[in-house]
């Protein structure tokens, strides 16, 4: 799209917002009227207060200053981005049953990276067990190329509240309490 703005002397919003809508139209039909409408900043959606009975996912992604080529600089930033999701799952009373995972390089042009998520077998909101499956995500799937974005999430979300317990999965720090 850049491309063909550029051919037409479009370099900016305001030459965008300044270009006749006939002639954006003429070129690409509605989505040449979309993209009026959006640098004119015209939108006839009505204004809601909530779009979304309930929240599906909760993430979080970081774009890095650089590329990180170590291994360990990116499972740091995994943690901290794990940190945040949990934080807020736990905010919310909310626990997630699907850990999702995005990694990408910085070139565009030969893009690299990957998303993949893991099904739990039971929904957690904790921080530790998150950044586990995460990292074990990341190690399994990075074919340590450059990284710039990194981006974790849970979705499948339940009520923390009303979580069940299966005495069989009980544990403590020994070990499991029952067999």
């Amino acid at each position: 799209m850049e491309k063909h703005l550029w051919k037409m002397g479009i370099r900016t919003i305001r030459d965008l917002a300044n270009t006749p809508l006939s002639k954006l139209r003429s070129k690409w039909g509605v989505n040449g009227e979309v993209i009026w409408r959006v640098a004119n900043g015209l939108d006839n959606s009505p204004v809601t207060v909530n779009t979304h009975s309930t929240q599906k996912d909760i993430g979080n992604g970081m774009t890095l200053p650089r590329d990180f080529t170590e291994a360990w600089e990116i499972e740091v930033v995994i943690l901290d981005i794990c940190t945040e999701v949990c934080r807020r799952a736990r905010q919310k009373g909310l626990m997630g049953s699907v850990v999702s995972v995005s990694v990408s390089g910085a070139d565009f042009d030969h893009p690299t990276g990957f998303h993949r998520q893991v099904k739990l077998s039971d929904p957690t909101n904790i921080t530790v067990d998150v950044c586990k499956i995460a990292k074990r995500i990341f190690h399994q799937h990075w074919d340590g190329q450059p990284v710039r974005r990194v981006g974790v999430s849970l979705s499948q979300l339940s009520n923390a509240d009303t979580y069940q317990l299966s005495f069989l999965m009980i544990k403590s720090r020994n070990g499991p309490l029952i067999r």
